[in-house]
This record gives C-alpha cells, sequence and structure tokens, in this order.
C-alpha cells in the first residue's frame, strides 16, 4: 500500500512555504517549499527523513506530488514530482505510522502550527503561492465503484 499527494498550485517567482502539514519534530510529515526547492518530511519520533528535489520550483501553474510505495519489508520509495516529472527521490527505511498524532490540530493546507516537523522552517511559514486543490490519494482506501465491480464479477457468467 502507498499513497499519493496531490497539489494544484500557482506560484510566483521565489514561492516558499508549506502546502501541508500534520504533527510536529516528535511525529508529523510536512511538504514544503524552502528557498524555491519543494521538499517532503516525514519525522518518525523524532528522526526525520528529509526528500528534496534537484530544481527550484519555477513560477506559473504546476501539479505537485508526493508517492509512496510500501515495501513488504517496510519503508519504501518516496518521489517528489512536478507536472508529472520526478524531481526528487528518497528512501524511508521505516513504515510510517498508521496515525501521526491523536490530538493537536490535524491536517493543515497552506501553513503549519504549533512545532514544525523539523528545522527547515518556522511556522506558521505560510505558502506564498495559490494552492487551488490538494488531494490524498489511499488506493485501498479509495471509494469503490460497485458498477465496475458488479461488473468485474458476472463477465463470465
Amino acid at each position: 500500500m502507498g499513497f499519493r499527494m496531490i497539489a494544484d498550485v500557482d506560484v510566483p517567482d521565489a514561492v516558499v512555504g508549506v502546502i501541508g502539514a500534520v504533527g510536529d519534530w516528535n511525529n508529523g510529515w510536512a511538504w514544503y517549499v524552502p528557498h524555491g526547492r519543494l521538499v517532503v518530511t516525514f519525522n518518525l519520533y523524532g528522526f526525520p527523513a528529509t526528500i528534496a528535489a534537484t530544481e527550484p520550483l519555477g513560477a506559473g501553474h504546476h501539479q505537485l506530488e508526493v508517492a509512496y510505495k510500501r515495501d513488504r519489508a517496510g519503508g519504501g520509495p518516496i518521489m517528489l514530482l512536478v507536472d508529472a516529472a520526478v524531481v526528487g527521490e528518497g528512501m524511508l527505511t521505516d513504515n510510517l505510522p498508521f496515525r501521526w498524532q491523536i490530538g493537536g490540530g490535524g491536517l493543515l493546507i497552506g501553513r503549519d502550527t504549533g512545532f514544525p516537523v523539523c528545522d527547515d522552517y518556522e511556522t506558521p511559514f505560510p505558502f506564498t503561492g495559490t494552492i487551488n486543490t490538494v488531494t490524498i490519494e489511499i488506493p485501498r482506501l479509495a471509494p469503490r465503484d460497485p458498477r465496475a465491480e458488479l461488473a468485474a464479477a458476472t463477465k463470465h457468467e
């Protein structure tokens, strides 16, 4: 199982800020743009794993993505994409937690609050572009299409 986070954004020159974040430096994740480069950090119990784009994010309309595929042994590859092109890759060595936090502010879009997920930014670190939409896809939790399932099940009858 894995997931994808997709953000449809419009960015000016020298964009910075948090696209989305959950948790803090004890346990959480943040997807952000410090110094013009797309970054995602997963902080697992105080041990941050950061994947950063190799190139700055240019001005304009973009589809940004974080894609994770869990390995059976645990952890797995993470990719950062801009307009469907891979701009950064890394590997998580540990599984992501089932739940990031019990209390707190929950999922934040366009800023962060409280303690940051890592030392790369100080909260609230608002996103200086425009976030049009953010979609989080978890394939196994995606809504089912009962008509398609029924058609597939009765195809050979």
